[in-house]
């Protein structure tokens, strides 16, 4: 029994298709075969990545693997897909905003007092923890104290993240050094019943804590600039001897308009 044979034509375009079909997947691959970098302003960048570093991405020019490295920094990048398609997200706050904070109460240099806030936010961008602290240059007399100087502990939570316009809330712990105001009360009685007493009012100096709860709104026209506004309300309790119950404990409110530099 003899086998039919194809015609010498169609086994020329047989193998003409199967050549074709092997260039075009091999083609296919290699055009797909790479990593990209997909930047903030939505630039893609087709390339080979070497390595993912801290802060920064190193990478080579797809189809030039063994040509120079090339440096971009990730507060730059939203995201890198890799050729076996693993998507690597960017631990950076969202929106491109960046994740630490340092801010200025402009308020509060009114009052006589100059108060820092070292800010750092987590990747997701809703929670904040800072260091605050505060030095006073002027005994300004409008209150029942006057601080000299505190630092402390405060969380911040951003419960839509990081954006243009965002709401946030947060408490806040410290320790502080300042004057308060004392009453001293001397009473005496007369010959005829009556109770009189005199005062004396002074200064004195001691250690304090304060803890306060906070609302507000911050405004991020830019990633490097914020501005906010906030209210804290809470208590503050003074550890000096000699304070009346009053004097020693007392609720205590903080209103606050910080410019913030972000980087």
């Amino acid at each position: 029994m003899t086998t039919p044979s194809i015609p010498s034509k169609k086994r020329s375009s047989f193998h003409l298709g199967l050549l074709f079909l092997l260039f075009s997947g091999f083609f296919f691959q290699s055009s797909y075969s790479q990593d990209v970098i997909i930047k903030r302003n939505k630039e893609e960048l087709k390339v080979k990545v070497v390595t993912i570093g801290e802060k920064s991405v190193f990478y080579r020019a797809s189809g030039d693997e063994k040509g120079p490295q090339y440096e971009l920094g990730k507060d730059k990048i939203a995201e890198i897909r890799l050729e076996n398609g693993t998507i690597v997200p960017i631990a950076s706050a969202p929106n491109g905003f960046k994740r630490n904070r340092i801010s200025l109460d402009i308020l509060d240099i009114a009052l006589g007092e100059v108060a820092l806030k070292l800010e750092r936010i987590s990747a997701n961008g809703q929670l904040g923890w800072y260091l605050p602290v505060a030095v006073s240059y002027y005994d300004g007399g409008m209150y029942d104290y006057d601080n000299m100087v505190y630092s402390g502990f405060g969380l911040n939570y951003y419960p839509t993240g990081q954006g243009t316009w965002k709401y946030f809330c947060g408490l806040e712990m410290n320790v502080g050094y300042g004057t308060f105001y004392h009453l001293e009360q001397h009473y005496y009685y007369d010959p005829f019943g009556y109770t009189y007493y005199t005062g004396n009012d002074k200064d004195v100096e001691g250690v304090y804590t304060r803890f306060l709860i906070y609302n507000g709104v911050i405004y991020s026209p830019t990633e490097n600039f914020s501005v906010d506004l906030h209210l804290g309300l809470g208590m503050r309790n003074a550890f000096i001897e000699g304070l009346n119950q009053d004097e020693r404990i007392n609720p205590n409110a903080n209103i606050g308009v910080c410019m913030s530099f972000r980087f």
